[in-house]
């Protein structure tokens, strides 16, 4: 009569190679539940600080630059990059030097909890919100890819970063663009773009005041002879609550005759302006928008810049 054993498989597996079978399985257990789960909050840049009301040309725009690492990642960081107004100003390493650029930016690290070493950890990065780097949220990215490598763990890298006025890569008027960037060994992330707007202050050693024939709507301000600019406002007498900022440069051919070119925009966040180009001479002004050569406008020279 054959017993029950006859039929039960015998294992060749002695002890001790049975428990590291057991150790790899559940290591790749682990890793391949790690995996399963998908993106995690894990990385997140950050600007903060900015004023909401305009800065004015001469004084410092500062701010804080702030990276981000939560717990279970690994991001290999090798540079920070400044962003206005889509471009590269300045490019420093993670303790706060000086790399490329950085013409009118003084950087400093103010605080570092982040180790850089070895481990396993989320390694990579993806978009963890919806819409563009305007919206809500953005700059928050989840992480994906686990595995072994090197780079910064949890914790924190903080930045003061401020940039000195007036700048070429700013413009007067709203909707200059800040941001910041990291650089790693595969991806570059985004912080989300913050807006703010610079003013030129009102100064110059003489007067000038542009008006409509019925003067109902005057451009005035102040000009500099010696730096060619002019620089006021533009006021509605008949709605006085509308106000208009305009910034420029002007040539003269005469005590009240040249040309100018001019940047008039409403004093907020949002609005770049426009730019218009004109002539005056013999008690008259016309100017064209640069943007449309059928838009025109002309009207009375009170007083010239000369």
């Amino acid at each position: 009569m054959q017993k029950l054993s006859d039929y039960t498989m015998k294992s060749n597996f002695k002890k001790g190679n049975s428990n590291k079978v057991i150790s790899v399985f559940i290591t790749a257990l682990v890793i391949g539940l790690l995996v399963f789960v998908g993106p995690v909050d894990a990385y997140y840049l950050q600007i903060s600080g900015l004023k909401d009301t305009p800065y004015q040309v001469g004084e410092n725009v500062n701010f804080l630059g702030k990276v981000e690492i939560n717990n279970g990642e690994i991001a290999s960081v090798k540079k920070i990059n400044l962003n206005v107004n889509d471009e590269i100003v300045c490019v420093f390493d993670v303790y706060g030097n000086s790399l490329v650029g950085c013409e009118g930016v003084d950087i400093s690290l103010v605080s570092n909890t982040s180790q850089f070493g070895y481990g396993y950890g989320y390694n990579s990065f993806q978009q963890g919100w919806n819409g563009n780097h305007y919206a809500r949220g953005a700059g928050n990215y989840t992480g994906y890819g686990y595995g072994y490598g090197q780079g910064f763990g949890e914790g924190e890298l903080v930045y003061n970063i401020s940039i000195h006025t007036p700048q070429t890569y700013l413009h007067f008027g709203g909707n200059n663009r800040i941001q910041i960037s990291t650089v790693t060994d595969t991806q570059i992330l985004d912080s989300k773009v913050e807006l703010i707007t610079l003013n030129p202050r009102l100064a110059g050693n003489g007067n000038f005041l542009f008006g409509t024939d019925d003067a109902g709507a005057i451009f005035w301000g102040r000009f500099n002879s010696t730096e060619r600019t002019i620089t006021g406002e533009v006021e509605w007498l008949g709605n006085p609550s509308i106000r208009m900022i305009g910034v420029g440069t002007y040539n003269s051919s005469g005590i009240d005759s040249g040309s100018f070119v001019v940047r008039f925009y409403h004093p907020n966040l949002f609005d770049e302006g426009l730019v218009w180009k004109g002539n005056y001479a013999n008690g008259r002004w016309n100017m064209t928008y640069t943007g449309d050569s059928s838009i025109t406008l002309a009207g009375r020279v009170f007083s010239a810049p000369n």
